[in-house]
Order: C-alpha cells, then sequence, then structure tokens
C-alpha cells in the first residue's frame, strides 16, 4: 500500500502558487481532482490516505500572484449576433446558447434526434467515437434528456436537415464523422467580433456558451 505524506498538499499549494504562478481557482481546481483520484485509491486500499481532501485555498490568498479570469456573463441578443457570425455554423452555435448542450452532445446529435420542437440528447462525441450515453448519466436504462428548442433554432435546424447530404449526423464537415472542435468557431471570429459591444470579447469556447446560455435563463426565471 502507498503511504501518502500529509503534508503533500500543503506543498504543492505553495508550489502552484508562488513557483508556478496559478490563480487561486486554477490550483483550487486541480486539488479536488487529486483528491477525487486520492479518494478512489483510498477507497480501493492503494492509498493509506487522502492528503488532499479538506484542504482549502482562500481567493484571496497572498501568495497568488495571478488574478482569477474574469466571469463574463452575455446576453441571448449578443450570443445570437454572434451565432449569426459564424455564417453556415449559426444553427450549431445557437444549439450551445439557446439549448446548453455541451460540445460532445452536440457534436453526436443525430437527424432522427430533433422531431422539430424538441431535441433528444442520448450520446456524446469523445476522441472520434460516439458513445451513448451523456456526462451525467450513470447508468439508468432511459439515459439522456429531453432539450425544447425555441421557435427560431428549430426553423434553423429544419433548414439544417435541407442542406445536409449526410444520412445520420445533424452537423458535420467535409472532415466526417465530426466537426473538429477548431472548426467549430472560424477563426474570422477572433478578429471580427464587430457584433459584440467594445472591449467585450466573443466566447472562445462552447463551455462558455453554454455556462452562459444557463446564467441567462436562470435570471429570466
Amino acid at each position: 500500500m502507498f503511504r501518502a505524506v500529509p503534508r503533500i498538499a500543503l506543498v504543492l499549494v505553495d508550489h502552484m502558487l508562488r513557483v508556478e504562478g496559478r490563480a487561486t481557482t486554477g490550483a483550487v481546481g486541480i486539488l479536488r481532482a487529486l483528491s477525487a483520484m486520492t479518494e478512489d485509491a483510498t477507497t480501493d486500499e492503494v492509498c493509506d490516505l487522502n492528503p488532499f481532501k479538506g484542504v482549502r485555498i482562500r481567493a484571496n490568498d497572498p501568495r497568488a500572484k495571478k488574478k482569477p479570469r474574469p466571469i463574463r456573463v452575455f446576453t441571448f441578443e449578443e450570443m445570437h449576433r454572434f451565432a449569426k457570425a459564424a455564417g453556415d455554423y449559426e444553427a450549431m452555435v445557437r444549439v450551445f446558447t439557446d439549448c446548453g448542450l455541451r460540445l460532445g452532445e452536440v457534436l453526436s446529435l443525430r437527424r432522427e434526434d430533433f422531431d422539430g420542437e424538441i431535441l433528444q440528447v442520448r450520446r456524446t462525441a469523445h476522441e472520434g467515437q460516439i458513445l451513448e450515453g451523456t456526462k451525467t448519466d450513470h447508468g439508468e436504462p432511459d439515459a439522456g434528456r429531453v432539450v425544447p428548442v425555441p421557435a427560431t433554432l428549430a426553423w434553423m435546424l429544419e433548414a439544417q436537415l435541407q442542406v445536409s447530404d449526410d444520412d445520420d449526423l445533424l452537423f458535420t464537415t467535409p472532415n466526417r464523422p465530426h466537426v473538429a472542435p477548431a472548426q467549430l468557431l472560424p477563426r474570422s471570429l477572433e478578429t471580427s467580433p464587430g457584433s459584440l459591444r467594445p472591449r467585450h470579447p466573443p466566447p472562445r469556447v462552447p463551455p462558455q456558451l453554454r455556462h452562459t446560455s444557463a446564467s441567462c435563463r436562470g435570471k429570466r426565471r
């Protein structure tokens, strides 16, 4: 059995903040991942204790040299203008902004998953393969979820079905079977975000669109 050094977590935190110059939020994320892995190891009796469990890092820790990234929340109107700037990718980007799907869930959508009003989210794409189930499934026989589709997006998806020549997937490119993340948001958006307000850069990654969508829907309730 591996014997963990109790103070190793404190030494690691000090190294991440002082030497590596990480923000406190980044260091917290690493500690949580290590704690989860070590907890499994202790459960399997591979390790005698979890030195990362219960270790906390204050947001204002004076050792931190890097400030946390500001949380950017866009309005639906801004996200829709951003999606429109994506051209042929508009419908796909709107699935992130309007439905809050994850990247792997969007890339694995099949034509049969859209019935004109809802999306059946039952699979995820990972490392070039389509896997049954989603991130939040836990082995249920009816895994997945049903997501309502706003009217404007439904119209876009209907149009997508008409132009797509693929017999299976809803969104594809010439590099089938999946749309690579680098292709999802065209490079032109990085240099032409004029549809968004000044000094407020556009969202660069699908998770930010998904999280912003959840925040906007929460405010409307």
